[in-house]
């Protein structure tokens, strides 16, 4: 797999695994969202796993980078009802102001995949997640792209930053 531009502009593997998770996921394993929670989904490129989500009734934020966010406020908006469950922000508004930006409510769920092709994805999503207090589970699905792959160094570090 090539990066350059067709990052985010196409489903990968590792986005469409998350995305038949999170549509096949029996009820009953679902996270309790009766409270409030909500999903925040980062690196969502064309919103597969967001778009499953929604048709679930499960609603959340969803984040990517610059070029890639149009395509997926696209995706969001062509997709009945999924507008009103799923709001697409831009990647470094995330990053950068985590509690600012979160007035939704309490996110509980961080949802990602194939975000770890990138020494900067990987290197800030632990920030993302410290800045998350009510955070209870992150949705990891990842694709093992050889020697650059990041995934034992950014699960070290996501360990060190949960209870």
């Amino acid at each position: 797999e090539e990066f350059g531009d067709a990052c985010g502009s196409h489903l990968w593997n590792a986005g469409l695994v998350l995305a038949s998770y999170v549509a096949t996921l029996d009820e009953t394993k679902l996270p309790d969202i009766s409270d409030g929670g909500l999903f925040v989904e980062v690196g969502r490129g064309v919103g597969a796993a967001s778009l499953a989500r929604a048709a679930r009734g499960l609603s959340g934020d969803v984040t990517d980078q610059g070029r890639v966010l149009a395509l997926l406020e696209r995706n969001i908006d062509e997709r009945n009802g999924a507008g009103d469950l799923v709001r697409a922000v831009a990647w470094d508004v995330v990053r950068d102001e985590v509690p600012a930006w979160n007035v939704l409510g309490s996110w509980n769920v961080l949802v990602a995949a194939d975000v770890l092709y990138s020494a900067e994805a990987a290197a800030s999503l632990p920030g993302v997640v410290a800045a998350l207090p009510d955070l209870r589970e992150i949705w990891l699905a990842h694709t093992h792209r050889g020697a650059g792959d990041r995934l034992d160094a950014t699960i070290g570090a996501l360990s060190a930053t949960l209870p």
